[in-house]
């Protein structure tokens, strides 16, 4: 059995979505996500202020509330995620999201959060943009285009 679901955002559109009580809050995002929403890594759903959990079930949180005349309204709140395309040395490109308010608005922090990703020693992380090398202290919250990641090889 379906109930429709109001999910209010705190920065724009509603959205309403139809969901079954054996839902995961995750496939509740990827609804959200194909209706024109923010990327799920930036979503969070907030129900009664608790915020809920992607490997949960709907009606973990929701319970003895699935009938047909039943609207639930919860909350989108949206982590405001920078996206940044970094190309590896093999030419791969690697898409990552990265919150400079949380993390840091430094060259040096996003090499950070890098090194979380790729285990690429910090020292040996050279990032560069149009061929110009990007000191640790710029801010990344200027950088357009796609940042060339190189590593420099220990002799």
């Amino acid at each position: 059995m379906s109930t429709k679901l109001i999910i209010l955002n705190f920065y724009g559109p509603r959205y309403e979505i139809n969901v079954d009580e054996d839902d995961l809050i995750e496939n509740i995002k990827i609804k959200i996500r194909n209706l024109g929403g923010p990327h799920l890594n930036s979503q969070r759903i907030i129900y009664m202020g608790k915020e809920l959990n992607n490997n949960e079930r709907i009606d973990h949180y929701i319970q003895n509330v699935f009938d047909k005349t039943n609207i639930r309204h919860m909350m989108l709140e949206e982590d405001k995620l920078t996206k940044f395309e970094v190309r590896l040395e093999n030419g791969n490109i690697l898409v990552i999201y990265y919150d400079v308010r949380k993390e840091g608005n430094s060259v040096e922090s996003l090499k950070v959060h890098l090194l979380r990703i790729l285990h690429i020693i910090i020292s040996n992380m050279v990032l560069s943009i149009d061929g110009k090398i990007l000191e640790n202290d710029k801010k990344v919250t200027f950088l357009k285009g796609v940042m060339d990641l190189y590593t420099k090889k220990n002799i």
